[in-house]
């Protein structure tokens, strides 16, 4: 079949693939955001990581206006994809970095960490959720699950992302990220995991915001600090006492802090 219309088209899977992905998952949405927000009530952090272009979702929640403030992003450079794409793309596999991406993360018994991976089948994000895991905090995956069941895991334990996680959450990804299919040339382009995942990703945060608003603790959350008037300091007063266990991010250091 032709596609005629080809922005239509991904206008319109993403809209279906969106319905499906908020109004679908609503229990785990709001699951998720329960864990967060008495997380957060315990002095507790919401750590993110993934790599390649996952470091997108983890953006999404770091610093943005309207979102939490207690949230510890695990960027690392080199498993981005802006230095060398080739290599993000082999570091991700190699579940042995997972000591490099730790070092000096200020991770704590009940803190959780949410781990972003479209294929969830590489095992250095398999590794940091497992161990994430071990030393007691809650795992949260955010992953394309269908597609994942169709991979094999680069993890030596053979888990993919959402075997090691305990909550789920889906982007609905197709296989490769790709929604649509040019039968002309057997193409698959339209890619979906950053538009859904930062779409599900924002319900977590506003569920969350409401639910501490419920319990009368006033959310730790960011005004924009481009908007004149007496807010527009509060962002880097609140992060102090907010974020006091939030390391500095040198990834504008020599060797971005990290062996990797």
């Amino acid at each position: 079949m032709t596609i005629d219309n080809p922005s239509v088209s991904y206008y319109n899977a993403v809209n279906s693939l969106l319905e499906q992905a908020i109004l679908g998952q609503l229990d785990a949405i709001r699951q998720v955001a329960e864990t967060i927000a008495y997380c957060l009530t315990n002095g507790g952090l919401l750590h993110v990581f993934g790599t390649g272009h996952s470091h997108m979702l983890v953006e999404e929640l770091y610093g943005r206006a309207g979102g939490l403030m207690p949230v510890n992003a695990i960027l690392i450079p080199r498993l981005m994809l802006h230095e060398d794409m080739v290599e993000a793309t082999l570091l991700e596999r190699r579940a042995d970095l997972a000591d490099d991406v730790l070092s000096g993360q200020p991770l704590q018994f009940g803190d959780v960490m949410l781990v972003i991976s479209n294929s969830g089948r590489n095992g250095l994000p398999i590794e940091i959720a497992s161990r994430a895991r071990a030393m007691g905090l809650t795992i949260i995956a955010l992953t394309a699950v269908q597609y994942s069941r169709t991979l094999a895991s680069r993890h030596s334990s053979g888990l993919r992302l959402f075997e090691v996680a305990d909550i789920v959450l889906d982007n609905l990804g197709q296989p490769g990220d790709a929604c649509l299919v040019f039968q002309e040339s057997g193409i698959r382009a339209g890619a979906t995991s950053t538009v859904i995942g930062a779409a599900v990703l924002n319900a977590v945060v506003v569920e969350a915001i409401a639910l501490l608003a419920r319990m009368g603790i006033k959310p730790p959350v960011f005004v924009s600090a481009n908007i004149a008037g007496p807010d527009e300091m509060q962002t880097v007063h609140a992060l102090q006492s907010a974020g006091q266990r939030l390391p500095p991010h040198p990834v504008n250091s020599e060797d971005g802090g990290h062996g990797i």
